[in-house]
């Protein structure tokens, strides 16, 4: 009767497995295939279900004294169920294999393993350790400029005693009109995203914290008119680390996959798999790293293996209030690339300072240098360029509407010259998005979110109009200039899909409409419409582009 019981569960769960993997597109069986295999499945269940019920028959006839009549079925279908178990066996033999080889599983597998040994570790320590005092809310995971879930710094909500989560859904349409500025060529982009994110933090009191982000995503593309459409999914483990917040005093040390965040995210804005300390004295902190990136693929369901760089970072910041730091930059990357012929060594040397001077002004500085090598398919070349980028916003807070002004300028050098003498191109570090916000509720791409620039042999002119029609909602309205430094037939970093011609510096201008609204604390809304109209870099009968975004975010 055991092996008989054993038999089925296990051919049940067989075919609870192999229908996952058909359903996941993973098995390798066709339809006519897997329809064969549950049959058979069934088939060895009714033979266990037999056994089991002349088995029964026989204990009956042993209380009415027929035992002899039933002794030879029943080692028959004994015989028969202990086949089933061996064929089973082997079946579950070969699902393991396939399984085993397929990439998805195995990081499954290992992440599962993590959490596990994750889990022991706190286990250990949460009920053993008397240095673990348990606390009734989330520290705060932050130092410096770093932030660690999507929108907040702390996670609010109480899991348990010593455990917190957040988790927020995102919506995002797109749509992309001539980016390759010709109509003749339909190249038009609508893509609908979908986020689902999900943060913990492990607090058990004040030796560490255990603090893990993951997102799974799902984006349907659907590109021009011609038909060509695409759809996939992503699950990305964004971060996953542990703090010692007592290293020494106002010293913590965060080893993990974590987030690097500057206020404007001009310097980096990347997460990077590595270990970095802090250092926080009264209004001054100071932080230093070594990372890598891609150092483990962050999305697990898609090869997006790249150049592994190291990172070697040390800032210092002075925060006298909430609206207000400086800092100064060190930052070292060290990237092989051509297949290792030609490494690409670039160091940073940079300050950023943003604040106010009253309530009705404020400002914001970015200044870096960049030297080192620069790897080309020709050979490595000496770097060394700069860059600058400032501005300010005038806000008239006591007004109706409180509108205000911006006006920013950047300059990026460039470098005519390709493969002589010193390159004085400058590149941001890589690490860059360039997200900040003037006087409303929302950041943006405040150097072009259709163009969206990298600094990079540039000049822009930015203008900016802002409105707060209520105090969780604004208006923006920008306006953006650009030129090159030194003409020449190539753009690094933006989303234009058309090269200059090298022959006029003008590349054109840019409106952006920016609209947001806080609707209550965990709902959040953004809308962006954009337009590019191209200079004279460009041919004469180049073609407008056009922009649009809206973004809904739920947090929980």
């Amino acid at each position: 009767m055991k092996q008989s019981l054993v038999g089925i569960l296990g051919i049940e769960i067989s075919k609870c497995w192999q229908f996952a993997l058909w359903r996941a597109g993973i098995s390798r069986q066709t339809s006519e295939q897997f329809e064969t295999t549950t049959r058979f499945h069934n088939l060895q269940t009714k033979v266990c279900v037999s056994g089991i019920a002349n088995l029964i028959f026989w204990e009956q006839s042993l209380t009415v004294g027929k035992p002899g009549s039933s002794i030879d079925v029943v080692d028959m279908q004994s015989t028969r169920a202990n086949s089933c178990a061996r064929n089973l066996s082997a079946k579950w033999k070969e699902t393991l294999s396939i399984w085993w080889r397929n990439r998805v599983f195995r990081a499954a597998i290992d992440h599962f393993c993590v959490v596990i040994v994750a889990g022991i570790v706190v286990s250990i320590f949460y009920l053993n350790s008397e240095l673990l005092i348990p606390t009734s809310h989330a520290q705060s995971l932050t130092s410096g400029s770093d932030s660690n879930s999507k929108k907040k710094s702390t996670l609010t909500n109480e899991l348990a005693p010593g455990v917190f989560y957040e988790g927020y859904l995102e919506s995002t349409l797109e749509f992309e009109d001539n980016f390759d500025l010709d109509k003749s060529n339909d190249d038009d982009v609508a893509a609908l995203k979908h986020r689902l994110g999900l943060s913990l933090l492990i607090d058990p009191g004040e030796w560490y914290r255990l603090f893990f982000e993951t997102e799974i995503s799902r984006e349907d593309l659907k590109k021009n008119q011609r038909g060509k459409s695409t759809d996939g999914w992503e699950w990305r483990i964004k971060q996953a680390f542990v703090d010692f917040p007592n290293v020494s005093d106002g010293a913590t040390l965060r080893v993990g996959r974590q987030n690097f965040k500057d206020p404007m995210e001009w310097f980096y804005d990347a997460n990077l798999d590595g270990a970095r300390i802090y250092y926080n004295y009264n209004d001054f902190s100071f932080e230093a790293s070594v990372s890598r990136e891609h150092l483990l693929p962050i999305d697990q369901l898609n090869n997006d293996k790249k150049n592994e760089i190291d990172n070697y970072i040390a800032v210092a910041s002075y925060a006298p209030n909430k609206k207000s730091s400086t800092s100064g930059y060190v930052i070292y990357r060290d990237e092989d690339v051509f297949n290792n012929n030609n490494p690409e060594d670039l160091l940073f040397f940079g300050i950023q300072s943003i604040g106010q001077f009253s309530s009705a002004f404020e400002y914001w500085l970015n200044a870096a240098y960049v030297t080192g090598e620069r790897a080309r398919a020709a050979g490595a070349r000496p770097i060394e360029a700069y860059a600058v980028d400032a501005g300010a916003t005038l806000i008239f807070d006591d007004a109706p509407l409180e509108p205000s002004f911006t006006v920013g300028f950047v300059h990026g050098s460039g470098d005519s010259r390709r493969n002589s003498g010193k390159d004085t191109n400058f590149r941001q570090t890589g690490l860059q998005d360039n997200n900040y916000r003037f006087n409303g509720v929302t950041k943006f791409k405040y150097l072009g979110e259709l163009f969206d620039p990298e600094i990079t042999n540039i000049d822009i002119l930015t203008l900016g109009a802002g409105i707060r029609p209520t105090k969780k909602s604004s208006i923006d309205i920008v306006y953006h200039h650009y030129r090159q430094d030194k003409a020449v037939d190539r753009l690094s970093g933006t989303n234009l899909n058309l090269d200059p011609l090298g022959i006029d510096k003008n590349l054109g201008h840019e409106w952006d409409v920016i609209f947001g609204v806080r609707a209550s604390k965990n709902l959040s809304i953004e809308a962006v419409f954009g337009g590019f109209f191209p200079g004279a870099a460009f041919a004469s009968n180049a073609d407008n582009a056009w922009f649009g975004k809206l973004e809904i975010n739920t947090e929980f």
